[in-house]
């Protein structure tokens, strides 16, 4: 899993992503097994709020604009 781009049109829009979940196992069926296995993954996703409503509905406003909080984002790291 690679992801380095901007999904939206929103200019303030910011994904990063990175994984990479290898494993290895040979010996299957016999007495010793042996397996190697790995994670790693990071994220730093910015939340997309989408365009403001009034009333239940979409307010005509530029699609463009980012109507969010810039310091809002996901920062994950796994490493097991």
């Amino acid at each position: 899993m690679v992801q380095d781009g901007r999904p939206s049109t929103r200019d303030a829009m910011e994904v990063r992503d990175f994984g990479l979940a290898p494993s290895w196992k040979t010996g299957i069926g016999t007495p010793t097994e042996i397996t190697l296995s790995a994670l790693l993954q990071r994220n730093r996703d910015m939340v997309d709020y989408g365009l403001p409503s009034l009333n239940g509905r979409p307010v005509n406003v530029d699609r463009d604009t980012f109507y969010g909080f810039l310091d809002d984002h996901t920062s994950q790291e796994l490493r097991p």
